[in-house]
C-alpha cells in the first residue's frame, strides 16, 4: 500500500511520543516493502523545525538533533513535489 507520510509521524520514530509504537511498525513495513511512502519535498525542513523545537525544550539535547535528523534521512522516502 502507498502512504503519503507527514513529518509528524515521522519525527516518531526518534522522539518518545504517543503512537511511536506505530510510527516505527510503518516505519519497518515501508524498510520490509510491505508499504511504499511518499513525502512532500518540505519534509526535511519540517523535521529539521520539529528536532530544533524539541532541543529547546530540553526533550533531547543539541547535538542528537543532527544524528536524529540524520537517521530519519537515512530512511526517508521519496520526496515529491
Amino acid at each position: 500500500m502507498r502512504y503519503v507520510l507527514d513529518a509528524s509521524v515521522a519525527i516518531k520514530w526518534v522522539l518518545p511520543e504517543k503512537d511511536s509504537p506505530k510510527a516505527v511498525r510503518l516505519l519497518n513495513a515501508y524498510r520490509t516493502k510491505i508499504h511504499e511512502l511518499l513525502a512532500p519535498d518540505t519534509f526535511p525542513v519540517e523535521i529539521a523545525h520539529a528536532l530544533t523545537r524539541a532541543e529547546r525544550k530540553k526533550i533531547i539535547r543539541p547535538p542528537q538533533g543532527a544524528k536524529r535528523f540524520a537517521a530519519i534521512m537515512r530512511a526517508r522516502p521519496a520526496l515529491s513535489d
